[in-house]
């Protein structure tokens, strides 16, 4: 017979787990079974009973189960098996609010009965709840806020897990690795969201009047790319740079740029977007001689002082910068893809360039058997951090190695290199690093071999080329960008001011009781004036949010489980909430005018006061 979704079943699983949906509603085996009072069920399967929670008393042994996984805040909790839900229900109910249950079930025939008998709408729509089935589901972390996530549990459930314990195992361990590399990108995101904002308004000036790499769409289509990274390999490939440096675009980093200035080896380009000071490090006291600096807006400002007069952009997703150069009618330039680590932008830089081949020259991602992490003459070996203990590392395939040695930062961006070769199928992609992790989809080759492979075309006249395109940049005055940035910074003023009035006038008042209608009416006009200035112009407020703002409505979020609890009314919850909610708002708002008035000083006489 066969089974229809319960309709409350069908439209959450539509809302919220399409690839689920889809999966069920493919599925041609239909199942049977029987559901009784005790919660327990009789299930058959290809002729096969099945009893996930037991024959006799399910709730017993869903306590017992529940019990002994360890609760902890802020946590990841990844489930094998959804049964009928009923040990998903109560594991919600012993977790905090801040945790996220992700259930992984495998078995269509299953979850197809079961939505068909019971209506599970409830766990379903619950946003503490994921459901996964397949490799697809994995986008489903990227709705997820893993900044102050602290822990990823396992929770087996042996009954559902022992029925496909293989599979489990390898969703669990890949789902391990998804959470540690987003996480990391999420943190980044959040973490340093004010000080890219702030890099961005002190580089306004000087990039503005810097050219996009846009006149070099298809310019090198016969020439490879030879990116160089500064790992420990880097130490062996000299002789070979020096050797094809005239063939081919050479792209360095700001960790390998020294290296190849003290042999001799012009870069004609040099990446660099880290928006820490140590960014700089790399290019300090090294003349820059012909190299020019492909940059975004988030790169450190001595970075950008450094290379003035010589730098070429890109797009970057970041609202303030592209609703200047809108405002102005300019370009910024191409979006070039990466993520996790700037070397990773050699793909889209490539692709961009209409390079054919790309030969990756120390991109290591592994430390050797001493613990050596990258080049010996590197900043890293100046800040006494060149070498680390393997025993922290995990072991990986080598090029030429059967194990090397990988951190976990660099087994991070392993994992984002090992997407390249399939994304960019239009490219030949080589690697030379002998002492490196084997890299998807993309060989080894020897020095020897790889000189051969990048061929005998001439790329002596690039510089020259780079040079012409700096002189014909037309200039942006400090005029023009004032009358930008006033609407944005009376924006922010205003805003910053509501937001201040109404988080004050709720530090004087308390919680409201229901005899205070009065003090309730006025939290809500002001709730009204706050949203309306807000909802006034999103554009602007899109800009503010990726500031600091950004920072500390993730703070925010991660703190109202401990300032409200179970026993505080509705009234009083809120109240705590709209309270915190206007100091984040003003913190956000304080920090980007500041960052504002202080490069561009001007402004303040823009302002009212």
């Amino acid at each position: 017979m066969k089974h229809e979704i319960l309709d409350a079943n069908y439209a959450i699983l539509k809302q919220r787990f399409s690839n689920a949906l889809d999966s069920i509603n493919d599925c041609t085996t239909e199942a049977s079974g029987t559901l009784v009072d005790n919660g327990t069920y009789h299930f058959v399967l290809e002729g096969r009973p099945q009893h996930p929670y037991g024959e006799t008393n399910a709730q017993s042994f869903i306590e017992a189960w529940v019990q002994r996984i360890p609760k902890a805040e802020n946590t990841l909790y990844l489930v094998s098996g959804f049964g009928t839900g009923q040990h998903i229900a109560q594991l919600l109910d012993k977790i905090d609010a801040c945790s996220v249950v992700v259930v992984i079930d495998f078995d269509i025939p299953r979850l197809k009965w079961i939505f068909s008998q019971k209506d599970c709408s409830d766990i379903l729509n619950n946003k503490q709840v994921l459901l996964l089935t397949c490799d697809k589901d994995f986008d489903l972390l990227e709705t997820l806020d893993l900044v102050y996530k602290t822990n990823i549990q396992t929770c087996i459930f042996s009954p559902l897990f022992s029925q496909n314990e293989a599979l489990y195992y390898s969703f669990f361990t890949r789902l391990c690795r998804q959470f540690d590399m987003r996480k990391k990108l999420q943190c980044t995101l959040v973490g340093d969201s004010n000080i890219w904002q702030h890099n961005a308004i002190k580089n306004l000036s000087a990039l503005l009047n810097s050219p996009s790499l846009d006149p070099l769409k298809g310019a090198f289509k016969d020439l490879p790319l030879v990116l160089v990274s500064a790992g420990p390999s880097l130490d062996t490939a000299i002789p070979f740079l020096k050797q094809v440096q005239d063939k081919a675009i050479i792209v360095s980093m700001n960790s390998s740029f020294r290296t190849l200035f003290k042999n001799g080896i012009r870069s004609h380009f040099t990446l660099a977007i880290d928006p820490r000071p140590s960014t700089f490090d790399g290019f300090r006291d090294i003349p820059i001689g012909s190299t020019v600096l492909l940059t975004s807006f988030f790169v450190h400002p001595d970075v950008v002082q450094h290379f003035s007069g010589q730098i070429m952009t890109w797009e970057v997703i970041q609202p303030f910068s592209q609703h200047v150069y809108k405002a102005l009618h300019r370009s910024m330039g191409p979006q070039l893809q990466g993520e996790g680590t700037v070397a990773n932008l050699v793909g889209s830089l490539a692709d961009f360039f209409g390079c054919k081949k790309v030969c990756l020259v120390g991109q290591d991602l592994a430390c050797v058997a001493s613990g050596q992490t990258h080049t010996s003459d590197s900043i890293y070996n100046d800040r006494g951090t060149l070498f680390m203990d393997v025993n922290d590392c995990r072991e990986c395939p080598g090029n030429t190695q059967e194990k090397v040695f990988v951190e976990s930062k660099l087994y991070l961006y392993l994992q984002i290199f090992n997407k390249m070769a399939d994304k960019f199928k239009n490219i030949e992609f080589i690697n030379t690093s002998h002492l490196g992790a084997k890299i998807k989809d993309i060989p080894y080759v020897d020095y020897e071999k790889a000189a051969i492979w990048i061929g005998n075309n001439s790329s002596e006249a690039v510089s020259e080329h780079l040079f012409q395109l700096l002189k014909e940049t037309p200039g942006t005055t400090e005029e023009q960008i004032l009358k930008v940035l006033e609407p944005l910074a009376r924006y922010v003023q205003q805003l910053g001011k509501l937001a201040l009035e109404a988080a004050s006038w709720h530090e004087m008042h308390p919680e409201p009781q229901q005899d205070h209608l009065r003090i309730v009416r006025e939290s809500y006009q002001l709730a009204d004036k706050v949203n309306a200035f807000l909802d006034s112009d999103l554009k602007l407020y899109d800009i503010l949010f990726n500031g600091k703002l950004m920072n500390v409505l993730f703070q925010y979020q991660n703190n109202l489980q401990k300032l409200t609890n179970e026993s505080m009314s509705t009234a009083q919850a809120n109240w705590i909430k709209n309270r915190e909610y206007y100091w984040a708002l003003f913190t956000g708002c304080h920090d980007c005018l500041a960052g504002l008035l202080s490069t561009f000083s001007e402004l303040s006489k823009m302002l009212p006061n």
